[in-house]
């Protein structure tokens, strides 16, 4: 056996002639139950290199019969470990026949010390770390310890009690006849036997098949106390299936994170509706804070007919995007800008922010766009949209305009247009939209703006066309007479006439 004690100076309270003063008495009151334990401080370093520990000083209480001790070690170093490349036991030891004799004991057979003492702590040389010991006290009440009670009826109910696995993180009730039953896991969930609604904060969700989701795809949920469920994608694809399959009630939710999801269509169903039929309380899309959600696209894969549906009011938002920006703004963002998108339909949304997007080669109409475009934002009349279009991009559409406006205070700020064949952007109605710093390329077709509707901002427009018969902006009230409004409009910084071909004028107000 081999072991070591290094003397170790400190006070040993009380003993005779020690002082009743202050700092012995309020030091020896200083405690939270009990004896045997260590009340702060003692903590073990080991320095695997030297084969040595560092003891911090502190306050134990160690217990000799039926006398108990307050002892206060001052910090010691350099503590020679028996064992350098094995396990050590550390002791704290006193001799009560002796004022402030305080000792640590080392060794690596675990044998308790013959004077009175306390095992602070175990010390691994080989891994250079320690584990504290005997931190807390072990109190005790009618002979009953508080741990062998934790799993026992409380006398409270004749019908069970929950507890939680901390192994598992699973809940369990216990019967009456001391027979267990698992409830399930982390959540919040309704023992059904007597229809108490229970909180869990331990453990995962509530698997998908143990409360028929209606075959929710990917999924894991929780069911709430107002009976809704809250889904969440285990994976990026299974947010397509889960939102398409799901019934009446429920809510897909995104935590924070990244998902992107590599699909050629994404079609979100409008609340009210179920899986786009009519009728129910549909499914409701929630992006929560510090998701950053996004189609993935390369040179190899079209995004198209993307469409995403709101209830069309800005004061209850079923599709709320928060990105992973740290702006706080709503965002649905492309991933890889080596893609494209095209047929975006924005049906009763609101706030949403485009940045950097690339938008092109749209075709034809999209399920739902009542008007052909590549990027669509509709809205209900009336109703306040805020969506913003920031650095986009819009390219080779053969639909147009590429850009189609039905709603107010919509920002699109540097735009870039180029070998688009049926215009840029077309305001159909709404107002207080800005549109500044507009720079087109070849516009083979159409105007540049047409605004059918306002008051709308226009600002620095740099604009060139290689057809024949367009205009830079042209202001049409094609309704005539009060169904449309008719300005004030505001126009700055562009030229007189299309850089190109065959126009015929820059600005031109009419009635068709």
């Amino acid at each position: 056996m081999a072991s070591n004690e290094t003397t170790v100076s400190g006070d040993v309270l009380y003993q005779n002639g020690d002082d009743l003063s202050e700092a012995n008495l309020t030091r020896s009151a200083a405690r939270s139950n009990a004896t045997d334990y260590v009340e702060r401080g003692l903590s073990v370093v080991v320095d695997a290199a030297a084969g040595t520990i560092d003891i911090d000083s502190g306050h134990c209480i160690v217990q000799d019969g039926i006398h108990a001790y307050d002892v206060f070690p001052n910090q010691v170093t350099d503590i020679s470990l028996p064992a350098p490349n094995g396990m050590n036991h550390v002791y704290l030891v006193i001799d009560e026949a002796v004022d402030d004799d305080i000792a640590y004991h080392v060794d690596d057979d675990d044998t308790p010390p013959a004077n009175p003492s306390l095992k602070i702590a175990t010390a691994d040389g080989g891994a250079g770390t320690a584990t504290p010991l005997n931190p807390d006290p072990a109190a005790a009440f009618n002979q009953a310890a508080l741990a062998d009670r934790a799993a026992q009826p409380s006398g409270v109910s004749d019908k069970r009690v929950l507890y939680v696995d901390e192994s598992d993180g699973n809940v369990y009730k216990v019967n009456p006849d001391g027979t267990e039953e698992q409830l399930g896991g982390g959540g919040i969930f309704e023992d059904t036997d007597d229809d108490d609604i229970y909180e869990q904060t331990a453990g995962q969700g509530i698997d998908t098949p143990s409360i028929s989701t209606g075959a929710l795809s990917n999924t894991e949920s929780t069911i709430l106390i107002n009976s809704s469920i809250e889904t969440y994608p285990a994976t990026a694809n299974g947010i397509e299936s889960a939102v398409t399959d799901a019934t009446e009630g429920y809510r897909l939710l995104l935590p924070g994170g990244s998902y992107n999801f590599d699909t050629t269509t994404l079609d979100i169903p409008r609340r009210g509706t179920v899986s786009g039929t009519a009728g129910g309380r549909g499914t409701r899309l929630v992006w929560e804070e510090g998701a950053g959600v996004g189609i993935q696209a390369d040179a190899s894969v079209l995004i198209e007919n993307v469409t995403l549906t709101g209830p069309g009011t800005s004061t209850n938002t079923d599709i709320g995007i928060k990105g992973d920006t740290g702006d706080g703004q709503s965002r649905f963002r492309w991933v890889n800008f080596d893609g494209w998108a095209k047929n975006v339909y924005l049906d009763n949304y609101f706030n949403s922010v485009w940045h950097g997007c690339l938008f092109g080669g749209a075709t034809g109409d999209a399920s739902g766009f009542s008007e052909a475009a590549s990027v669509h934002v509709d809205v209900a009349s009336g109703a306040n949209n805020n969506t913003r279009f920031f650095g986009c991009f819009w390219a080779n559409n053969q639909i147009g305009p590429s850009l189609t406006i039905e709603g107010n205070e919509v920002q699109v700020i540097g735009y870039q247009g180029e070998a688009n064949e049926a215009g840029e952007i077309k305001v159909v109605f709404g107002g207080g939209h800005q549109i500044m710093g507009v720079r087109v390329q070849n516009l083979k077709g159409g105007d540049g703006i047409i605004i059918d509707d306002g008051p709308t901002m226009v600002c620095a427009t740099d604009m060139e066309a290689s057809g024949s018969g367009q205009n830079g902006i042209n202001f049409r009230n094609v309704s005539g007479g009060d169904a449309k409004t008719a300005g004030p409009h505001f126009f700055s910084g562009f030229g007189n006439d299309f850089n190109g071909v065959g126009t015929t004028g820059s600005v031109e107000q009419r009635t068709s």
